[in-house]
């Protein structure tokens, strides 16, 4: 295994190593020899618990092999989550910065989120929900009974509106 270190922050009392460990496998691989694949990423998180990890990230596609296996996380010891959560933080975070040095305010914002039926779009939809002006609900088949239309519609928190067609739903966006 290669492993390279990386330490991140905003300030000194918010840093986090991230330690990225390469699983050196091609997605073809992966599904031609499961098992050779599932072995090589269970020794890169156990490498990764090994020298301190309090939490693992699988990224690409072995967060898609992984899933199939239940209660993967309590067998190994330490929690294991896909690359969504860090993605979907890291889209709010680049948001609000982006704000930041537009002086803008999220309250007075319109914001529409292309695939927003999908894991990250549903994280960053709950997010701003409550906290925009407008949350503009996009993807090629969402409907009005698709679970985030219908748990972000209770109350008047933020405006929603969904719209299948990323272009008609990018048009007034500010985000």
């Amino acid at each position: 295994h290669k492993f390279m270190t990386a330490t991140v922050g905003v300030d000194n009392k918010d840093e986090l190593l991230i330690v990225g460990i390469m699983c050196p496998l091609f997605p073809e691989q992966m599904m031609l020899m499961k098992n050779v694949a599932e072995e090589k990423i269970h020794q890169s998180i156990l490498l990764a618990r090994k020298i301190g990890a309090k939490i693992v990230t699988l990224a690409g596609f072995t967060s898609i092999m992984m899933n199939e296996l239940n209660n993967f996380s309590e067998k190994i010891g330490i929690p294991v989550t896909s690359g969504n959560t860090l993605t979907a933080s890291l889209c709010i975070e680049g948001v609000e910065r982006a704000l930041g040095l537009a002086h803008r305010d999220l309250k007075d914002c319109s914001i529409t989120i292309v695939g927003a039926t999908g894991d990250i779009g549903s994280i960053c939809a709950k997010f701003f929900w409550g906290k925009a002006k407008t949350l503009v609900l996009s993807s090629r088949s969402i409907k009005d009974s698709d679970p985030i239309v219908k748990e972000l519609s209770v109350g008047n928190k933020t405006k929603i509106r969904v719209e299948r067609l990323a272009i008609e739903a990018i048009k007034d966006a500010d985000i």
